[in-house]
């Protein structure tokens, strides 16, 4: 709704042409989301940094094309629910590729087992994650038993691989 300080008889030139930009662009916008009919995840509340992305969380809405390019944008919504966000996001806005990223299956500080698996030989033992990692990232775990800092592959299981 538009409200006006000076009655109608009074307003200046350029606040017309103000108004008549302003419904201009808002007539266009609608146009154009109306041509295309196809929809973008977006945020429905903030989310910040670190949390994990819920279903609650997103809501689908009509979207220009050129959003919805896979290569910009997540499109649908099983490709975000259970990650977390890198950055915040605000209400209404979509998930650029990048601010997402997978959750972490270990954590720093915790007590890990280790695996080291070759040619039919199976060695494990515990230790303790010096950093945080999702599955597939490498991280540094220090070996409860020798106190030697390793490196090693996190599983989807939470176990850290240490061989091939």
């Amino acid at each position: 709704m538009i409200t006006w300080m000076r009655p109608p008889a009074e307003r200046t030139p350029l606040a017309r042409a103000m108004v008549v930009a302003g419904l201009a662009l808002l007539l266009a916008q609608s146009a154009l989301a109306g041509t295309d009919g196809g929809t973008l995840p977006v945020a429905r509340i903030s989310i910040y940094p670190g949390e994990t992305i819920l279903a609650a969380m997103i809501e689908e809405r009509v979207a220009l094309a050129r959003l919805r390019e896979p290569v910009l944008f997540y499109t649908a919504p099983d490709q975000i629910v259970g990650k977390v966000a890198r950055r915040t996001i605000l209400p209404g806005q979509g998930f650029p590729r990048g601010s997402l990223r997978e959750a972490d299956v270990v954590r720093a500080g915790k007590t890990v087992t280790l695996v080291y698996q070759s040619d039919g030989l199976r060695i494990t033992g515990s230790g303790l994650a010096m950093q945080a990692g999702a599955t597939g990232d490498v991280v540094n775990v220090q070996n409860s038993d020798s106190n030697v800092v390793v490196r090693g592959t996190v599983l989807a299981d939470g176990t850290v691989s240490l061989g091939e």
